[in-house]
């Protein structure tokens, strides 16, 4: 599982931010290298560091919230278990109060469903890159308390997903 890092509290997927730092840099001295030489208005020139620096300063963002880790895609943090959506929201839930965990889907597309002891369910479905999902699949199944019960059904085939095959 190349470019993941799996530690006892949570799975990584870092993304590399030196290069893509260096690209912008790089981009934005020859932005500055043609406005100043004339080749490029001054107006144009103010449009594409615009929008060069706000995808620099939001990888320089995240890097700084999160570490060189980067946003964990799972995580054990005090007593919950902290997922990431693709939205960049975060479900949480309890481990005290968490049953069961039960993985179907397709691959790339699977849905984790967290029932509580109570008994209510809750679905996410994350959209990770395959090696994301084994490595969460992995995390789940090692280091979650013995009382949660993790099952894992085998991917759903494409035909079985145009059937509507659901557990």
């Amino acid at each position: 599982m190349r470019g993941i890092v799996v530690t006892d509290s949570g799975v990584y997927h870092p993304k590399a931010l030196v290069p893509r730092l260096v690209l912008y840099t790089l981009c934005l001295a020859g932005i500055a290298v043609m406005a100043v030489a004339g080749r490029m208005p001054l107006q144009s020139a103010g449009l594409y560091f615009a929008l060069l620096a706000l995808p620099a300063g939001w990888a320089f963002y995240t890097w700084r919230k999160y570490g060189r880790l980067g946003r964990p895609s799972i995580q054990l943090e005090n007593g919950e278990l902290v997922m990431d959506r693709p939205q960049g929201t975060e479900v949480r839930f309890a481990l005290d109060g968490l049953q069961e965990v039960h993985v179907h889907g397709m691959r790339g597309k699977r849905t984790y469903r967290f029932t509580g002891k109570d008994g209510g369910a809750q679905e996410v479905s994350p959209l990770w890159a395959r090696q994301v999902e084994a490595a969460v699949i992995q995390f789940l199944q090692h280091r979650l308390p013995p009382g949660v019960k993790v099952t894992v059904d085998e991917p759903t085939t494409l035909f079985a997903a145009f059937r509507g095959g659901k557990p």
